[in-house]
């Protein structure tokens, strides 16, 4: 697995050990994960995010960055993000089968009028699929913490 950053561009070495230094510091805090992408030049640059929510205190996150050719369409690349979550939860439930998130995030839009709509039923069912019974599924206009933080990544 890719590793992860800090803000700052300092590398993670382990990450599992990363993620239980905070939980076991800030008792109240809530992990959202999602992974946000945008066109540069002819590439499509991929931030895939961590996000650690001390409620209404702040936020930290970490991400892992990715970079690839041009897809041919939006909702190609809009299943390519879910899948980059999906890859992330997956590992932590292997490694850290404990860990309680609080939200996987879709940058998908639940209003028809938006072309990211079109792969919203797949993206929220994916998610769905692969959280844990008590984590929420969320998508846009909901508050995305973790896409946010992705957006100033990519």
């Amino acid at each position: 697995m890719k590793k992860f950053k800090k803000y700052e561009g300092k590398y993670i070495e382990n990450l599992p050990e990363y993620i239980l230094n905070v939980i076991s510091k800030y008792k109240d805090v809530k992990i959202h994960i999602g992974t946000d992408s945008q066109r540069h030049g002819n590439n499509i640059h991929f931030a895939t995010v961590i996000a650690f929510r001390y409620g209404t205190r702040g936020v930290h996150y970490i991400y892992q960055f990715k970079k690839m050719d041009l897809f041919r369409t939006i909702q190609t690349r809009l299943s390519h993000e879910i899948e980059l979550t999906v890859n992330i939860v997956m590992w932590l439930k292997e490694f850290m089968p404990f860990l309680k998130i609080e939200a996987l995030e879709a940058d998908v839009n639940i209003d028809e009028k938006w072309e990211s709509n079109k792969v919203y039923g797949l993206a929220t069912g994916w998610l769905q699929g692969v959280a844990a019974p008590e984590t929420k599924v969320l998508a846009k206009p909901e508050l995305l913490v973790a896409i946010r933080a992705a957006n100033h990544v990519v």
